[in-house]
């Protein structure tokens, strides 16, 4: 049944042609999946209960590097509803001529920047999911992460597996990325 001309509603039951309704199948499912997984992470973004403790774990995890900093929390104001943190100026890091004018130095911003984000996957497994200019500035000499809505978490075997498979690649060992993949 066409809707509108652009979404088709597979009813259940239908026969489209052997193998044909199971592919459709499938690709409900996997539709579904993605759509729920996309339910979680808003969910989990829109919670600013969530959002705080994030922040919270990054800077105690972050907190002994020089280079790294995050906006202050206002635990006490904060509720799943409002969150409450410092307010950051800064210079974004795409803003490429404000940093040369204030002084910086745009590769040792992008080593530091690589640095940290290293050590958040492959040390602390915990990490910021979207890392982009705009979650990022730069103030006082420091990168200030902003905007914890969403983070990842690597295991420590996920961590091991990732730190064979970058082994596997910079050695141009196939049989070692092979291993840790198929893991």
């Amino acid at each position: 049944e066409a809707m509108g001309g652009e979404v088709l509603v597979v009813h259940p039951g239908a026969h489209v042609g052997e193998g044909v309704d199971r592919g459709i199948e499938r690709v409900i499912q996997g539709l579904n999946q993605v759509l729920d997984e996309m339910w979680v992470v808003a969910q989990d973004e829109m919670n600013f209960l969530a959002e705080a403790a994030n922040m919270e774990e990054f800077a105690r995890l972050n907190k002994n590097v020089a280079f790294v900093t995050s906006p202050m929390l206002y635990r006490e104001y904060t509720t799943t509803q409002v969150l409450v943190m410092e307010y950051i100026d800064g210079i974004g890091v795409d803003e490429k001529e404000k940093l040369l004018e204030a002084g910086y130095d745009l590769d040792e911003i992008g080593s530091k920047m690589a640095d940290n984000y290293v050590k958040q996957i492959m040390e602390d497994g915990f990490f910021h999911a979207d890392p982009h200019p705009g979650n990022m500035r730069i103030r006082d000499g420091k990168i200030v992460w902003i905007d914890m809505g969403m983070m990842g978490r690597f295991s420590q075997r996920d961590q091991v597996l990732l730190g064979k498979v970058i082994k596997g690649v910079a050695t141009n060992d196939v049989s070692l990325i092979v291993e840790a993949v198929l893991s």
